[in-house]
């Protein structure tokens, strides 16, 4: 990354070993996950439970794949997204074979070579299972046809996005190429009175002490407005990087509710930035 960017730019360097990683391990988690969640579902047949389980098995399996891909050290959101695509479709691939031979054999491996093998066979046992249909909103009717395969489009679409979603959010934190490490996230948190951040974006990105001014004792201002910074930077402090979020307090039902507005990500700071932020909580500029 080049000092003269404003903000923190991916190298973008591709790792084939962790492209095929992240491909291999999203297939072999995401049949496993498969033949759990097909057993629950056989098990509980729900309308609900169907949109509840894709739901929890994308965000695992997003954790998951953003584990390896920062194992793997790949910070090209496109080697990423590509690698863990295709895991993605193999694996449906799998689960429709695991799913298909339980249907005809009440066995999800008996005939799953034979089905993967043959996509036309596949085709035709899909068709015929959408015909018939496998299980209803309530246990007499079951669901069938057109329903049925809006039902399955939504439920891969629901598994893939979230799945997508967890791991771009995770895949996106900068890494310090003179290290070949993943930079590091303060565990200090920098908290300052409220000031609208969209407003003095640009007076920020030219000169980022300004937000000096408005540091306090995170005391005074949690449960209030506020605005919070993070800093993410290479062990020598040669390179760092903040983050800038509105929070907005409010009371719903007698309880505190946060909501965090990231408007600043990742914007480079010099080294004294980076030492006069510790330095307004007493703390020396080194790893917390």
């Amino acid at each position: 990354v080049m000092s003269k960017e404003l903000y923190y730019k991916p190298s973008g360097k591709f790792n084939p070993i962790g492209f095929f990683a992240l491909f291999l391990i999203t297939i072999v988690i995401g049949s496993l996950s498969s033949l759990l969640y097909l057993f629950l579902v056989a098990k509980i047949p729900s309308a609900k439970l169907s949109v509840f389980l894709p739901f929890l098995m994308g965000g695992l399996l997003g954790a998951i794949s953003y584990q390896v891909a920062r194992f793997f050290k790949l910070r090209s959101r496109l080697t990423i997204m590509v690698s863990a695509g295709l895991g993605i479709i193999v694996y449906n691939y799998f689960k429709w074979a695991f799913f298909i031979s339980n249907v005809f054999t009440e066995s999800y491996i008996s005939e799953f070579t034979k089905i993967i093998a043959d996509p036309a066979l596949m085709m035709d046992s899909i068709k015929l299972i959408n015909e018939y249909g496998t299980w209803g909103f309530n246990d007499e009717v079951a669901v069938t046809g057109t329903v049925l395969a809006i039902i399955w489009i939504l439920e891969f679409l629901l598994l893939a996005g979230v799945h997508f979603a967890v791991l771009k959010d995770g895949s996106s934190l900068p890494f310090i190429e003179s290290e070949n490490a993943w930079a590091h996230k303060s565990n200090v948190t920098f908290y300052a009175t409220y000031f609208s951040v969209k407003e003095m974006r640009a007076r920020i990105e030219q000169n980022p002490q300004i937000l000096l001014d408005y540091i306090q004792a995170p005391t005074d201002l949690y449960s209030q407005n506020h605005v919070e910074i993070n800093i993410f930077h290479s062990s020598d402090f040669n390179e760092n990087y903040i983050d800038v979020s509105e929070v907005t307090i409010s009371q719903k039902k007698g309880k505190e509710d946060r909501t965090v507005t990231r408007v600043i990500k990742y914007l480079s700071v010099s080294r004294e930035v980076a030492a006069s932020l510790f330095e307004k909580y007493d703390m020396p500029l080194q790893r917390h």
